[in-house]
């Protein structure tokens, strides 16, 4: 047998799989570091509260601290130190990791105190700086952060954000997968013409709020008019999704002239036509682009 490999989901002949194997595994999955679960009962963040100025309570919760998964089976409390009139002070609530020497692992919840100033304090040092990934035995992860001003208790602040779900992200990815954009006419001069817009939403990393739009737009004026320079024409507006910023693409055209036209997307949904020199447009004249940008749900 190879040094140091293993055949963890495999029976060897005896006990081999430890807490470090399937920690390795979610790791692989998961990613290192600090990953809270959404609460089974709403999907939201578990929220530690104050019960009295002394006393926080830990919600039920389930988190991962590098592979490692654990669970608050119930809610508890954890006293934490009172503050100081006249002066301000964080006081993080974290979970502390440890190793002895025969690789039985705990956890506790602690409260470490940062020191009391009359200006703007600073998170304290934890007690350690290992990781568990790097087989350290000891090991502080900072889950809250509790203001205090004098003995007053401000409220906690999450210093996690929570991880979605598969299934949560699987939705949010159908959301917008192969969704068309819906887009508006009403308002503009070139609601008659021939006008087609083949408009479609690319996810970006499971977002439901921002993704990139990739856009074939083609146009056809049925008569011929006359545009001055840099005059916007409207052509449609997107109703659903919004451009994160303004941007322009150079237009094909039927069309023997000595300047160049494009169309525009702004920010407020509107896309237009523009030409850079006055212009009469000749009727029965078409103009196509193919453009992508960056969106926001508007």
């Amino acid at each position: 047998m190879a040094d140091n490999l293993e055949l963890v989901t495999g029976k060897t002949g005896s006990p081999h799989v430890d807490a470090s194997d399937v920690g390795a595994f979610h790791m692989g999955l998961m990613g290192t570091g600090l990953k809270v679960l959404p609460n089974l009962s709403d999907g939201g963040t578990p929220k530690l509260t104050m019960k009295d100025s002394n006393t926080a309570q830990i919600p039920l919760m389930n988190f991962v601290v590098d592979g490692r998964v654990i669970r608050q089976k119930s809610a508890t409390t954890l006293t934490i130190k009172s503050g100081s009139a006249g002066l301000k002070r964080n006081t993080i609530i974290a979970l502390h990791y440890t190793r002895n020497s025969s690789q039985v692992e705990s956890v506790e919840w602690v409260a470490v105190d940062g020191s009391g100033t009359s200006g703007t304090p600073a998170d304290p040092s934890m007690p350690s700086s290992g990781r568990i990934r790097d087989d350290a035995s000891d090991v502080y992860q900072p889950m809250w952060r509790i203001p205090l001003n004098g003995i007053t208790v401000g409220t906690p602040v999450a210093l996690f954000s929570v991880l979605g779900s598969m299934s949560s992200v699987w939705d949010s990815l159908n959301q917008n997968a192969s969704k068309t954009i819906a887009i508006d006419r009403s308002g503009t001069t070139t609601a008659t013409d021939y006008f087609r817009f083949e408009g479609r939403i690319l996810p970006l990393g499971g977002s439901t709020t921002s993704a990139m739009a990739l856009i074939n737009i083609g146009w056809t004026n049925a008569g011929s008019f006359h545009s001055n320079a840099w005059e916007s024409t409207r052509l449609c507006r997107m109703t659903e999704w919004k451009p994160v910023m303004e941007g322009h693409q150079v237009a094909c055209e039927n069309a023997d002239k000595f300047h160049y036209s494009m169309f525009y997307w702004l920010t407020d949904g509107w896309i237009t036509w523009q030409t850079s020199e006055a212009w009469q447009v000749p009727e029965n004249c078409w103009h196509n682009a193919t453009f992508n940008f960056l969106v926001t749900r508007g």
